[in-house]
């Protein structure tokens, strides 16, 4: 088993209200849906690009103070040392004003090519020290 570390920063972030479904929240519910589309750039162990779509829930909270719960797919296409290689992570994570985000990371096999092929990964990530703006990802990764 192989850990990688490596760390994003989003270069585009997108959050607008969930809309489109047949059921939605009575105007007088304190919880509030958004979607986000974000870019991502990874450096590390990991290098390239990526994006993310994510559905996100506000919590009702004191004014001022944000907790939410997020799940979306996190797209990736890079390096891991030489090889090159995409693939699709399923993410699930929370955000609270203390914490920040902290995620959990999960390999879409199926989805994996170059160096991501016959592999399995997951693990998770959260704020980097010192810079609130950049996230570390730590992947436990073995073959399949």
């Amino acid at each position: 088993m192989t850990t990688l570390a490596f760390t994003y920063t989003w270069s585009k972030w997108d959050e607008g209200p969930l809309t489109g479904f047949a059921h939605s929240l009575p105007s007088s519910s304190p919880l509030k849906f958004t979607k986000i589309a974000s870019d991502r750039v990874f450096a590390g162990d990991f290098t390239g690009t990526g994006w993310d779509e994510s559905v996100m829930v506000y919590h009702p909270m004191p004014e001022g103070e944000y907790s939410a719960t997020y799940s979306g797919l996190v797209h990736v296409r890079g390096k891991v040392g030489e090889e090159e290689g995409e693939a699709v992570f399923l993410v699930q994570g929370r955000y609270t004003d203390a914490e920040g985000p902290v995620s959990e990371w999960r390999l879409d096999e199926k989805s994996a090519s170059g160096c991501w092929a016959g592999k399995r990964a997951a693990g998770g990530d959260g704020r980097s020290e010192g810079d609130k703006k950049v996230m570390l990802v730590r992947l436990r990764v073995h073959d399949a």
